[in-house]
């Protein structure tokens, strides 16, 4: 058992995370065009006009590129520009709460594999009986996202 320990250790000694989520970020940033096309024809393909996309800020690159091929996009810069709702645009905390509301209630919720954030939905979602689809089983979708 300790001989296992160790290896585990040691593995874990070895294993520098930030270089890790910066090789992940490069890998989202370069495969970002190719996602924002397969989530396209993904809507086409179950009648889907419009989409809400709920995304740290750093990923404002994959919702630009998403905005180029469906016109009818929307973040939290569509709720935050409501006069009554502009003191959340300081709350990232109640902002995400909201987001995930709207998501929990949409038509389709498309979830990252990894994200804490993604399963509350999904698990709100599920409650309900809506319908998930996983971001990664979308054809086109590089399988490493």
């Amino acid at each position: 058992m300790s001989q296992r320990t160790h290896f585990r250790v040691e593995f874990l000694a070895m294993c520098n995370p930030m270089e890790i989520c910066l090789r992940d970020f490069e890998m989202l940033s370069n495969a970002s065009q190719v996602i924002a096309e397969s989530v396209g024809q993904f809507m086409k393909n179950v009648s889907i006009d419009c989409v809400y996309v709920a995304v740290p800020p750093r990923r404002q690159e994959f919702v630009e590129r998403l905005q180029n091929i469906e016109p009818h996009v929307y973040t939290a810069n569509f709720i935050t520009s409501r006069l009554e709702l502009q003191h959340l645009e300081d709350d990232n905390y109640v902002l995400s709460l909201v987001e995930q509301e709207v998501c929990e209630n949409a038509q389709v919720f498309l979830r990252c594999g990894l994200s804490n954030w993604s399963e509350f939905v999904h698990i709100g979602r599920e409650n309900l009986g809506k319908e998930v689809v996983y971001l990664r089983d979308i054809p086109g979708i590089p399988k490493e996202i």
